[in-house]
Order: C-alpha cells, then structure tokens, then sequence
C-alpha cells in the first residue's frame, strides 16, 4: 500500500495489524481518483477548495492520498483503535487533518460540510444508507456534495429517497458507487 500521486507520492503505509480492514487496492485507487479528478474539474474545482471524509477510514490511505494532491481538510472517521493508531502513524503532516474516533452507526461528531465523502465499509453490512443519514443529520453533505461509496462487485445499495446514484464503476472485485443527495423542492 503506497500513496499514488502528490506530494508524497510512492510513500510507503501501513496497514491496520488488529484491525479488520480492507485495504483499497493501488489500481482501485487510482481509478478513484480519476473519477474524483474528473468531477472537480466539472464542477470548476481544485483540491485546495476540498473538504474530503474517509470513513470507515481503516489505514486512512484514501484520506491521505486526497491530503497528498492538496486537499484543504481531510477528516478520517474511524471507531477500531488499532485503526486509528494506524492513521496517525501513516500521516505525513497533521495540520490539515481531524480523526475521529467515532461510530458511523451514532455519529457523535459534528461536521463540516464535505466537498467529497468516501465510504468504505466492510462489504454486505447494509451500513452505506446508515452512514449516509449520520453524516447528513450531523451536517456534512449538502446536494453539492459527492459521495463515493465502495462496495463488493454485485453488493446492492438501498438507499433512502433523499439519496440517488448517479454512477457507477467497477474496478477489480469492487464498484464505486457515485451519488448525490437529491435537491429539495
């Protein structure tokens, strides 16, 4: 596991040793962030103008990677403690970085409104619509907000209504799911 691109590109991360996690593959990352890219220049943005959330952030890799192109703020949500011991351990530079350590079933944290939120958490839990009401209620997604969430290749997202996937992307045995809160009449 290694960040891909920016200013700490082929650094070397660790990976979660107590943890249950999932590390995102190189390639699947990559394809990620193309997308990401893609969407920002869209939408006349640049990763200084990025708040990004990594949750269920395990090695916080994601996180880090979108900090290494640029990122203003990445906040890393976390509930393992192996997990978030791991996170500290693999940031490069803490200024721009909030980890919480915190459960995405009762997200106590308040947010900040998000420019991209990812979510990876372990396959066929049906945890994607939880996370997402959590971190709507606490106030991290707006209708401008992207939310990429990743799941096994054939897993099935139900969402609620307030939520709709726009697009959809296989890499590997995972998809990448983009979606965005629908607009309010």
């Amino acid at each position: 596991m290694r960040i891909i691109t920016g200013k700490w590109k082929g650094r070397a991360l660790s990976a979660p040793t107590k943890a249950e996690t999932r590390p995102t593959a190189d390639k699947a990352k990559e394809t990620l962030f193309s997308l990401i890219e893609n969407y920002l220049l869209k939408t006349g943005k640049s990763w200084k103008d990025v708040v990004f959330v990594d949750a269920f952030a395990g090695s916080g890799a994601v996180g880090i990677e979108a900090l290494s192109r640029g990122a203003k703020q990445v906040i890393f949500i976390e509930e393992n403690p192996d997990a978030i011991r791991t996170v500290y351990k693999n940031l490069p530079e803490k200024d721009k970085a909030i980890v919480y350590r915190d459960n995405l079933r009762l997200l106590k944290a308040k947010g900040t409104v998000a420019t991209v939120i990812f979510l990876d958490p372990p396959y066929q839990q049906g945890l994607i619509p939880i996370a997402l009401k959590q971190l709507n209620r606490r106030g991290y997604i707006t209708e401008d907000t992207l939310i990429i969430a990743e799941t096994e290749d054939k897993e099935e997202i139900k969402l609620q209504s307030d939520f709709e996937i726009q697009d959809s992307r296989r890499s590997g045995r995972a998809r990448f799911h983009f979606m965005h809160k629908t607009k309010t009449v």
